[in-house]
């Protein structure tokens, strides 16, 4: 009874919402059958540099559904989004990002394709600003003072917004253990360690590789509402970018929830083309 009750207060709110012409609150949601999610790696980057507010702000726009960051901390413990170890590739700078401090680099320009821009390196508290309620972040955690990603997220009161992800389990018990109603995706090598991974963390998501993906583990765990990711970074990618599409089929075969691409916008026409049912 009190299920159907917050089941029929949600459909209302969403209802009341859409007469007045907003969008309901976009949070982590179990796996629902038919579900399959487009992740843009690094954000939406064809246009803007990687991990930027400007690349979060084109993934809102293109109606992408989540955006995979980096999170990385610098000598004073300000946590940045960014992907390197060092700003040399990304920035007009150089250095370790975890060396320097946050205001000698904060007003250095990102690059985007070798060029500077009137982008700069994000503080992790504006990436979620920015998005909150609007799309989901999966944080890929760069640094081990887990406890300082804890502390933004609570105080930009994000938690309905992200996920975590890192192969290091002790990470993610470290956040299970604060927070244990937090959404969690654990990475997985091979068959028999998804398993574990469910086991022990009851996550959000899965992190499956291509090597052993398999529509049969998948339905594993979609049927107990977890989400399955993928990959099609690397080959896949690649082989949209020469309009083959080939290898992005035989990767839905194996029924992902969600899809991590360089390329969200030749996907998402595919997905929905094809009308994939788990």
């Amino acid at each position: 009874m009190k299920y159907t009750s917050l089941l029929t207060v949600a459909f209302f709110s969403a209802f009341v919402l859409s007469l007045l012409g907003c969008k309901a609150p976009v949070t982590v949601q179990p796996y629902s059958a038919g579900d399959i999610l487009v992740a843009a790696h690094r954000a939406y980057h064809i246009h803007a540099p990687e991990n930027s507010l400007e690349s979060i702000r084109q993934s809102m726009q293109k109606n992408i559904d989540i955006v995979e960051i980096d999170v990385r901390r610098t000598a004073d413990d300000s946590l940045v989004v960014l992907h390197d170890a060092t700003i040399d590739r990304t920035t007009t700078g150089t250095g370790a990002i975890e060396s320097l401090y946050w205001n000698d680099i904060k007003d250095l320009p990102l690059l985007h394709d070798g060029q500077p821009t009137d982008e700069t390196i994000p503080l992790l508290r504006e990436a979620l600003r920015l998005g909150k309620n609007k799309i989901l972040f999966d944080l890929d955690l760069k640094t081990e003072k887990i406890e300082l990603v804890m502390q933004v997220v609570e105080q930009e009161q994000a938690a309905k917004n992200v996920f975590f992800f890192d192969s290091d389990w002790e990470v993610l018990e470290k956040v299970q253990s604060k927070h244990p109603d937090w959404s969690l995706m654990p990475r997985a090598y091979d068959v028999e360690m998804a398993k574990k991974a469910y086991e022990k963390f009851k996550p959000w998501a899965i992190h499956v590789d291509p090597s052993f993906a398999s529509a049969e583990l998948s339905d594993y765990f979609h049927s107990r509402g977890v989400h399955v990711w993928i990959n099609a970074l690397g080959d896949t990618d690649q082989a949209l970018r020469a309009d083959q599409t080939g290898p992005l089929e035989k990767l839905l075969q194996t029924k992902p929830s969600i899809i991590q691409t360089d390329l969200p916008l030749a996907i998402q026409p595919i997905i929905k083309a094809r009308e994939v049912k788990p």
